[in-house]
């Protein structure tokens, strides 16, 4: 059950059955002693208040971006840049477009030693659609990696022309709709997938991250 604290309601979304927050507990009959379990838009907003107080944050769910007038408003807001910061559920990735949202997808293109999943957390895998790929989702960012499709434990062993059409299917055949960003973990060095890159995206910056080691920034730097 989901708690929704604005309509002091428990929800489940698999099915909709709803009933009102229990005021008591059911065993000591406590009163106000519902703990929620689970990091909710309520709880984030509460966090991020704490962290920055001075911030100008609006919470967008289903809860109080219920109709197109509130969704109008909510923009009109962000228009004039009166908002700092949204928390908010899918609804601020879907359905409307919010100006001045940033939308970043990521390629985890070291096709060997893949392990933005991992790192990100998005343990959901990605989903065909039609000959396409939806790609995992989480925390507001799109994914793909080659984590989702090798054998676990098995070492991915291609050459050139193999990992050229992975890379061309991770840019050209996943769903990756309107981005603002899209950010490439590339391998070690300036072999094929490199090459790859370059060839397929004509217009990228790249931001190259090394240890500090004199040794390991020149060798980054060729």
């Amino acid at each position: 059950m989901v708690e929704h604290r604005k309509n002091r309601l428990l929800q489940c979304h698999q099915c909709g059955y709803k009933i009102k927050s229990p005021v008591r507990c059911v065993d000591c009959n406590e009163e106000n002693s519902l703990t929620a379990c689970g990091p909710g838009v309520e709880r984030v907003a509460e966090e991020v208040k704490e962290l920055i107080p001075d911030c100008r944050l609006v919470i967008a769910s289903s809860d109080n971006i219920n109709s197109p007038k509130a969704a109008m408003k909510l923009i009109s807001e962000i228009e004039q840049r009166k908002i700092d910061i949204i928390v908010g559920t899918q609804l601020v990735t879907k359905g409307y477009h919010f100006p001045y949202l940033t939308l970043v997808g990521v390629v985890d293109a070291d096709i060997w030693g893949y392990s933005i999943p991992k790192m990100l957390g998005a343990i959901f895998p990605p989903i065909p659609l039609e000959g396409r790929i939806l790609p995992a989702y989480v925390n507001g960012v799109k994914v793909i990696s080659m984590d989702y499709f090798a054998k676990k434990d098995e070492a991915v062993i291609w050459r050139g022309p193999m990992l050229h059409k992975a890379i061309e299917q991770f840019l050209y055949e996943v769903i990756w709709q309107d981005l603002d960003f899209l950010i490439i973990d590339m391998p070690p060095g300036t072999g094929d997938v490199s090459i790859s890159i370059s060839q397929l995206l004509s217009v990228s910056e790249t931001l190259i991250v090394t240890t500090p080691q004199r040794t390991a920034s020149e060798v980054a730097l060729r």
